[in-house]
């Protein structure tokens, strides 16, 4: 008989290290003085050329499995990180800003 997962037993898969090896690279090309402001977009052709041996990596992967939420893991090491994405009436692009302390 199946009993509930306890919060314990849950592993996380969490953010691969290419990912995270794209946010750093765009960090150090975008820092300007505290800060570097990096677009969403470019995050994510990055993202998807770093994956180009593998065919299941694709946009709705990188949302799906939440490969943008990298905030609190930035958050955790020091940075102040702000994500600004446009809300339904406006045409701006999704940015994350990245600020020194």
């Amino acid at each position: 008989m199946s009993r509930p997962i306890r919060p314990e037993e849950v592993v996380c898969v969490g953010i691969p290290d290419n990912v995270v090896e794209v946010f750093n690279e765009l960090i150090q090309e975008n820092m300007r003085g505290k800060q570097a402001v990096i677009l969403q977009e470019e995050v994510i052709k990055r993202i998807l050329s770093r994956y180009y041996e593998e065919p299941l990596v694709t946009r709705e992967t990188i949302y799906a499995n939440g490969w943008l939420d990298v905030e609190d893991l930035y958050r955790d090491v020091g940075w102040q990180v702000v994500y600004d994405k446009p809300s339904l009436y406006d045409s701006y692009p999704a940015t994350f800003t990245f600020t020194k302390p």
